[in-house]
């Protein structure tokens, strides 16, 4: 299984400070976006815009 660094920018760390309700749509959002990019790149064994 491969591993993944999972990054998140200041801005969505505050906007999952700030919403309760929505916090975690916004965590799992760009995980999830990453997790999906890194699959992708590893399938098609190029880079993004490569």
């Amino acid at each position: 299984m491969a591993h993944h660094q999972i990054t998140l920018d200041d801005q969505t760390i505050q906007a999952l400070m700030g919403q309760k309700d929505n916090a975690l749509a916004v965590l799992v959002q760009p995980v999830l976006n990453q997790v999906l990019e890194a699959q992708v790149t590893e399938y098609l064994q190029v880079e993004r815009y490569e």
